[in-house]
């Protein structure tokens, strides 16, 4: 009987160990949900260059909001305070690029707006750059001749 019970005992043991296990874990974060959590914030500048020239100046006061959920692949943008001169549009969507998510965006992605972005953000979340070039033929919100280039803007939290 002595046996039965010890032999019992490491049955019941041995069972919780190996269930101990299972269950429902969470699936691992998307590299589009972990950038998301990291970028969704109101951004200020630090500096901003247009073909490698410092334009730091003229954008002293803009900010950037970056909004999104993690259940959409669609998320939004709000500028503030940009220069009359912009290669921002006062709002928009945005959406992480499908083929490198963890380095490119598409700004205002189907519409005539459309633009290429790469990005980089730290792990701590305290710094965002965004890099592309702009030249939208389609006219819109700025005077396309004097912006076009490739711009850089390096972001931290407001």
């Amino acid at each position: 009987m002595k046996a039965f019970r010890i032999a019992l005992g490491m049955a019941t043991l041995t069972a919780l160990f190996f269930y101990s296990g299972c269950g429902s874990s969470k699936p691992a974060e998307t590299i589009q949900d972990k950038n998301l959590g990291l970028m969704s914030k109101i951004w200020k500048v630090s500096t901003v260059s247009d073909n490698g020239v410092d334009s730091t100046a003229h954008w002293t006061n803009f900010t950037l909001q970056i909004k999104g959920d993690k259940t959409s692949t669609s998320y939004s943008y709000i500028c503030d305070k940009r220069p009359k001169v912009s290669v921002w549009p006062s709002q928009g969507t945005w959406s992480f690029n499908t083929a490198s998510p963890g380095t490119a965006i598409i700004r205002d992605p189907g519409t005539n707006d459309e633009l290429a972005v790469g990005y980089t953000i730290d792990a701590a979340g305290k710094n965002l750059q965004l890099s592309f070039t702009f030249n939208n033929p389609n006219g819109g919100y700025t005077r396309v001749e004097n912006v076009s280039g490739q711009w850089v803007f390096n972001l931290i939290p407001q």
